[in-house]
């Protein structure tokens, strides 16, 4: 049994399941805006309609990665509530090539987004999202996988003006 309360006869799930519990207990030293509950929910999903150990795991790799990118939006964003399109954009495109260590090809991303975009649907099921939100990230998919076999970029909208802006200085570097 997880933190969910959930049990799974699956023999795929538990070594996922100790890899989660593994990064939120030892890995993480924040507040994440993506919940354990919600990520260990959506591994038994997986496994309840019969999903294998590869696809367990990347799923939870994939949810991961999210919660990296997350951090990485600093206070562009106070909770799931306030992602936008373009952000699940950047998460498959800009975001993993300059994190993903050799860049990863078409298919890896487009699974990405689908993982995504499948988390967010449960998350909103169970209610961590409200219904307009997991419409908008349904939506987003949708738009990212209009033509087949490619990504299609979400642009972000022009500043208005107000907008926080945070920038990460190398002290003793000109910038």
């Amino acid at each position: 049994m997880d933190t969910t309360g959930h049990e799974t006869d699956s023999v795929v799930l538990p070594p996922v399941l100790r890899q989660v519990a593994h990064f939120y207990e030892a890995e993480v030293d924040w507040e994440t805006h993506i919940e354990r509950r919600y990520v260990e929910g959506f591994l038994h999903e997986l496994a309840n309609q019969g999903a294998n150990f590869e696809t367990c795991e990347a799923g939870w790799e994939t949810i991961r990665f999210l919660v990296w990118y997350l951090d990485h939006l600093g206070p562009e964003i106070t909770s799931l509530e306030t992602l936008r399109a373009y952000h699940l954009s950047e998460l498959v495109t800009d975001f993993t090539d300059r994190k993903v260590l050799g860049r990863i090809g078409m298919a890896e991303r487009l699974a990405m987004a689908a993982m995504v975009r499948d988390f967010f649907a449960y998350v909103t099921t169970a209610g961590g999202l409200s219904q307009a939100q997991g419409a908008m990230i349904a939506q987003a998919y949708q738009v990212m996988n209009a033509v087949p076999g490619q990504i299609t970029r979400i642009e972000r909208p022009e500043p208005l003006g107000g907008e926080t802006f945070s920038a990460t200085v190398n002290r003793g570097q000109e910038v």
